[in-house]
């Protein structure tokens, strides 16, 4: 078991899909949080402080490009490690989204779980 005091705040509008991460990471000890919009995502950002993000791209009232620009701008934000998980992988949107302040980058398609919550630990690990 993890620090439960670790939190992680999952921005996804896919319901389905912040289910699993939020059963999988709350099973390890995990305190999670979620925000299906962008909006929202600043706002809980903002007032929890999370240990870590993790951001969907395609999220309606304020996309991820644009949080993740919002998000490094707040001093008391900006070194929280932000993980991009996103339907699509385009060599552009992987360029923009690191050159933004992304920690890392995964592809939905393309990543286990297992892989993310490692990324995740060994993150939480370093803070």
């Amino acid at each position: 078991m993890v620090d439960d005091s670790k939190k992680i705040l999952i921005a996804e509008d896919n319901l389905a899909i912040s289910n699993v991460y939020k059963e999988r990471l709350g099973a390890l000890g995990y305190n999670v949080i979620s925000a299906s919009n962008g909006e929202d995502l600043i706002d809980m950002a903002k007032s929890e402080i999370p240990d870590l993000i993790m951001l969907e791209i395609a999220l309606p009232k304020k996309n991820g490009f644009e949080a993740l620009i919002e998000l490094r701008a707040d001093e008391r934000l900006k070194r929280i490690p932000i993980f991009v998980i996103s339907d699509e992988g385009s060599d552009d949107d992987i360029e923009r989204v690191m050159q933004l302040g992304a920690t890392l980058f995964f592809v939905k398609t393309k990543v286990h779980l297992v892989d993310i919550i490692q990324s995740i630990e060994s993150a939480l690990e370093e803070k």
